[in-house]
């Protein structure tokens, strides 16, 4: 995707199409929940969440599994600068009984980190900050989710703060000038 944005959704945005990119060259191949003994598929990237399954019939079959969810859960703006806290839920499914399919998660993730770090900026507007990107592979020893395996990739990124006009002062709420 071309051009430049500056909100927390086009930042999702941008990092969906880098994701797809990273996840699929070259591809990494997972089990297919809808067709077991097929042929194993590349995951899908999506912006904001999973959807549903439940969609209804005139809807494209989703695939809940393999796939990956981009989307900013915080972001705080200051003054002169903001910060958007980006959060991607990783979810696989293996139905193999030695429960390897962690292994799948795990490569997702290391891919994903692995491209922010080469990329460092996220369509031309975003830069990865200077803090640890965190990778997780969640496990619930009190939950047993199988055949699914769940992840989540956390990174953050420098927004821009919104300005009506750069070439005019801003006055505060109580009307003093603030420089």
């Amino acid at each position: 995707m071309m051009g430049s944005g500056w909100t927390p959704y086009d930042l999702e945005r941008f990092l969906v199409d880098a994701v797809t990119g990273w996840v699929n060259d070259p591809p990494i191949l997972c089990r297919n929940p809808y067709d077991p003994s097929g042929l194993y598929i590349a995951p899908v990237v999506y912006q904001g969440r999973i959807p549903s399954v439940q969609a209804g019939p005139q809807s494209e079959i989703t695939f809940k599994a393999p796939s990956v969810a981009i989307c900013c859960t915080d972001f705080r703006y200051k003054r002169e600068s903001g910060v958007a806290t980006v959060s991607m839920p990783i979810l696989t499914w293996d139905d193999d009984l030695s429960r390897n399919g962690y292994g799948d998660v795990h490569n997702i993730i290391n891919r994903i980190v692995y491209g922010l770090y080469q990329a460092g900026i996220i369509g031309q507007s975003f830069i990865l900050l200077d803090e640890t990107v965190d990778g997780q592979l969640i496990f619930d020893p009190a939950v047993d989710y199988f055949g699914y395996f769940l992840g989540n990739v956390t990174a953050k990124f420098g927004l821009a703060t919104p300005i009506t006009d750069p070439g005019q002062p801003v006055i505060g709420q109580e009307g003093f000038l603030i420089s």
